[in-house]
């Protein structure tokens, strides 16, 4: 005893409507592939904004220029890390130079 269905054809209908959706997804989804480096860094401006926006607004309260109080927190900001390479970047060298002699 065979379970399987008659042969029955089947009518799939896709109308002109539903073809211009995938095809205006499918521009839209290549669109944001060739743009997805100035998204990522708009996402990453808008970050740092978010983020720094605090710190500004209290040296802003201090009278400080709002541009002058922005490049004094990124100066902080990049003193920081360079200090921290500095600090780090030498123990490291030496430890590996001691592992490979």
């Amino acid at each position: 005893m065979n379970n399987l269905p008659d042969n029955k054809s089947i009518n799939i209908n896709i109308n002109t409507a539903t073809i211009i959706k995938v095809v205006l997804v499918l521009l839209a989804l290549g669109l944001l592939y060739l743009l997805r480096d100035v998204i990522l860094i708009l996402i990453v401006a808008i970050v740092l904004a978010s983020a720094l926006n605090p710190w500004v607004n209290a040296l802003q309260r201090r009278k400080v220029p709002r541009i002058l109080a922005t490049l004094f927190i990124y100066l902080i900001f990049f003193g920081a890390v360079v200090l921290i390479l500095f600090l780090i970047i030498p123990p490291i060298a030496q430890q590996i130079a001691a592992k490979s002699s």
